[in-house]
């Protein structure tokens, strides 16, 4: 086998393991946000930390268990509320910038 016949066997098999490693991270990432899905209630208990593409990240607690999620991702209900028209706002603000 020549150098560049090793070369191409090596990046085939660093592609076919980072294939396999992405294939378990987005099977564990979708384990963990199971309960933190659109559609579901959830109470927010505090923020987290701020993303450049996420925006800012809130901490929300379900069936005891902590998740983070995007707050742009996110509806205040019921519309009485006082936090409604606030994180309205901001996801409306988040999704035009």
């Amino acid at each position: 086998m020549n150098k560049a016949q090793l070369i191409r066997q090596i990046v085939i098999s660093l592609r076919e393991s980072l294939a396999v490693l992405e294939k378990a991270a987005r099977a564990s990432h979708a384990e963990a946000t199971h309960d933190f899905q659109v559609g579901h209630t959830m109470e927010i208990v505090g923020l987290d930390g701020e993303d450049e593409m996420m925006g800012i990240i809130v901490e929300a607690k379900k069936k005891g268990q902590i998740g983070h999620l995007p707050l742009a991702d996110l509806e205040v209900k019921p519309k009485t509320d006082k936090n409604y028209w606030p994180v309205r706002e901001y996801v409306m603000w988040f999704g035009n910038r």
